[in-house]
């Protein structure tokens, strides 16, 4: 993906109202398979919500005991 192609895809998102939404990148389209990961181009850019982990690995829940989750960009590779 080019810089331009990712810029046009940023402002898309921000015009949907997630310009706000933190930036992340999805470590598994990274992997190449052989005990490291690699550098390799960015094939998507999407909005995501995403279940957030409590201290013990579990998933965090609210005081009303619903699942937290927290809305996020990710970036993924090509792997």
């Amino acid at each position: 993906m080019t810089l331009n192609r990712l810029i046009i895809e940023l402002q898309k998102l921000q015009i949907r109202g997630e310009g706000r939404s933190f930036v992340t990148v999805d470590k598994e389209s990274l992997w190449d398979g052989n005990d490291s990961w690699v550098i390799c181009d960015v094939k998507s850019v999407e909005a995501k919500t995403v279940n957030i982990a409590d201290d013990d690995g579990g998933m965090a829940v609210t005081s009303k005991g619903y699942e937290r989750t927290k809305r996020c960009i990710v970036f993924k590779g090509g792997n």
